[in-house]
Protein backbone atom coordinates (compact mmCIF):
# COMPACT_ATOMS: atom_id res chain seq x y z
CA UNK A 1 0.00 0.00 0.00
CA UNK A 2 1.38 3.18 -0.65
CA UNK A 3 1.01 6.75 1.34
CA UNK A 4 -2.44 7.34 2.28
CA UNK A 5 -4.18 8.11 5.71
CA UNK A 6 -5.06 4.75 6.22
CA UNK A 7 -1.37 3.36 5.99
CA UNK A 8 -0.54 6.07 8.71
CA UNK A 9 -2.62 4.56 10.91
CA UNK A 10 -2.49 5.70 14.89
CA UNK A 11 1.21 6.33 14.62
CA UNK A 12 0.60 10.40 14.43
CA UNK A 13 -2.09 12.46 16.24
CA UNK A 14 -4.52 13.91 13.38
CA UNK A 15 -2.15 17.66 13.57
CA UNK A 16 0.74 15.28 12.46
CA UNK A 17 -0.62 13.01 10.04
CA UNK A 18 -0.23 13.81 5.56
CA UNK A 19 -2.33 15.75 4.18
CA UNK A 20 -3.97 13.69 1.07
CA UNK A 21 -5.59 15.95 -1.16
CA UNK A 22 -8.12 13.28 -2.29
CA UNK A 23 -8.52 11.95 1.06
CA UNK A 24 -8.92 14.93 3.18
CA UNK A 25 -11.60 16.36 0.82
CA UNK A 26 -13.77 12.95 1.27
CA UNK A 27 -12.97 13.24 5.05
CA UNK A 28 -13.94 16.92 5.25
CA UNK A 29 -16.67 17.41 3.00
CA UNK A 30 -18.71 19.39 4.60
CA UNK A 31 -16.29 22.14 6.02
CA UNK A 32 -13.90 22.83 2.73
CA UNK A 33 -14.98 25.71 1.02
CA UNK A 34 -14.59 26.92 -2.60
CA UNK A 35 -13.67 30.47 -2.38
CA UNK A 36 -15.85 32.84 -4.73
CA UNK A 37 -12.57 34.23 -6.87
CA UNK A 38 -10.04 32.89 -8.35
CA UNK A 39 -6.19 33.97 -6.92
CA UNK A 40 -3.61 34.00 -9.67
CA UNK A 41 -0.36 32.36 -8.52
CA UNK A 42 3.13 31.95 -11.22
CA UNK A 43 0.10 33.29 -14.28
CA UNK A 44 -2.76 29.89 -13.27
CA UNK A 45 -5.87 31.05 -12.07
CA UNK A 46 -6.21 29.08 -9.61
CA UNK A 47 -9.65 27.90 -7.41
CA UNK A 48 -9.22 28.13 -3.81
CA UNK A 49 -10.51 25.29 -1.85
CA UNK A 50 -9.93 26.31 2.09
CA UNK A 51 -10.96 24.70 5.08
CA UNK A 52 -10.64 27.56 7.31
CA UNK A 53 -8.23 27.05 10.07
CA UNK A 54 -6.70 24.33 8.76
CA UNK A 55 -5.89 23.72 4.98
CA UNK A 56 -5.74 25.73 1.80
CA UNK A 57 -4.97 24.51 -1.61
CA UNK A 58 -4.74 26.47 -5.08
CA UNK A 59 -5.48 24.25 -7.88
CA UNK A 60 -5.34 24.81 -11.78
CA UNK A 61 -8.13 23.72 -13.58
CA UNK A 62 -6.16 24.17 -16.97
CA UNK A 63 -3.93 21.77 -15.68
CA UNK A 64 -6.47 19.00 -14.69
CA UNK A 65 -6.57 20.74 -11.30
CA UNK A 66 -2.88 19.76 -10.51
CA UNK A 67 -2.27 21.54 -6.88
CA UNK A 68 -0.16 24.85 -7.30
CA UNK A 69 0.44 25.94 -3.40
CA UNK A 70 -0.69 24.54 -0.31
CA UNK A 71 -0.95 25.79 3.07
CA UNK A 72 -1.45 23.40 6.24
CA UNK A 73 -1.75 25.09 9.56
CA UNK A 74 -1.85 23.91 13.13
CA UNK A 75 -5.41 23.72 14.72
CA UNK A 76 -6.47 26.72 16.78
CA UNK A 77 -6.37 26.27 20.32
CA UNK A 78 -8.59 27.76 22.93
CA UNK A 79 -5.04 30.10 23.09
CA UNK A 80 -3.96 30.62 19.63
CA UNK A 81 -5.60 31.08 16.84
CA UNK A 82 -4.45 28.75 14.06
CA UNK A 83 -0.49 28.82 13.09
CA UNK A 84 1.49 27.70 9.90
CA UNK A 85 2.30 24.29 9.84
CA UNK A 86 3.90 23.94 6.17
CA UNK A 87 3.68 25.76 2.99
CA UNK A 88 4.15 23.82 -0.02
CA UNK A 89 4.61 25.91 -3.60
CA UNK A 90 4.38 23.38 -6.99
CA UNK A 91 5.83 24.68 -10.22
CA UNK A 92 7.71 24.14 -13.24
CA UNK A 93 4.67 21.68 -14.26
CA UNK A 94 5.03 19.07 -16.88
CA UNK A 95 2.16 16.96 -18.61
CA UNK A 96 3.70 13.44 -18.51
CA UNK A 97 0.61 11.46 -19.71
CA UNK A 98 -2.24 13.34 -20.96
CA UNK A 99 -4.14 15.20 -18.65
CA UNK A 100 -1.24 14.31 -16.09
CA UNK A 101 0.11 17.38 -14.68
CA UNK A 102 3.46 17.12 -12.56
CA UNK A 103 5.58 20.10 -10.94
CA UNK A 104 9.22 18.98 -11.43
CA UNK A 105 10.13 21.74 -8.43
CA UNK A 106 8.53 22.08 -4.93
CA UNK A 107 9.32 24.65 -2.64
CA UNK A 108 8.56 23.50 1.02
CA UNK A 109 8.76 26.18 3.98
CA UNK A 110 8.16 24.61 7.56
CA UNK A 111 7.36 26.42 10.80
CA UNK A 112 7.43 25.52 14.19
CA UNK A 113 5.56 23.30 15.93
CA UNK A 114 3.34 24.74 19.13
CA UNK A 115 3.05 21.69 20.76
CA UNK A 116 6.84 21.62 21.31
CA UNK A 117 8.11 25.09 20.91
CA UNK A 118 7.97 28.25 23.16
CA UNK A 119 5.47 30.62 23.03
CA UNK A 120 7.58 33.37 21.17
CA UNK A 121 8.40 31.35 18.64
CA UNK A 122 5.12 29.92 17.62
CA UNK A 123 4.45 30.25 14.19
CA UNK A 124 8.19 30.95 13.33
CA UNK A 125 9.68 29.69 9.45
CA UNK A 126 12.27 27.02 10.52
CA UNK A 127 13.86 25.81 7.19
CA UNK A 128 12.98 25.54 3.48
CA UNK A 129 13.90 22.57 1.20
CA UNK A 130 13.71 22.49 -2.43
CA UNK A 131 12.88 19.53 -4.23
CA UNK A 132 13.46 19.06 -7.86
CA UNK A 133 12.41 16.17 -10.19
CA UNK A 134 14.83 15.64 -12.95
CA UNK A 135 13.58 13.15 -15.17
CA UNK A 136 9.91 10.85 -14.58
CA UNK A 137 8.61 8.36 -17.34
CA UNK A 138 6.34 5.21 -17.38
CA UNK A 139 6.72 1.55 -17.78
CA UNK A 140 4.06 -0.77 -18.44
CA UNK A 141 3.97 -3.05 -15.54
CA UNK A 142 2.93 -6.64 -15.86
CA UNK A 143 0.93 -8.28 -13.16
CA UNK A 144 3.70 -10.10 -11.69
CA UNK A 145 5.61 -7.18 -10.87
CA UNK A 146 2.48 -6.46 -8.09
CA UNK A 147 2.15 -10.86 -6.87
CA UNK A 148 4.47 -11.15 -3.24
CA UNK A 149 6.96 -13.62 -3.43
CA UNK A 150 6.45 -15.16 -0.65
CA UNK A 151 8.78 -18.83 0.38
CA UNK A 152 7.22 -21.56 2.11
CA UNK A 153 7.52 -21.85 5.63
CA UNK A 154 7.76 -18.05 6.04
CA UNK A 155 6.00 -14.91 6.71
Amino acid sequence: MGWSRASIGKKYPAALQPVFLPEDIELHKNEDRVQPRRDVIDGASCVVLERPGATKFWLDPARGYAVIRADIFWPATKDRAALPRFTRQHSEFKELKPQLWLPMKIVEDLYTDPGFDSKPDHGKHVVSWTMTISAASFAPLDDDFFRAKISLGRV
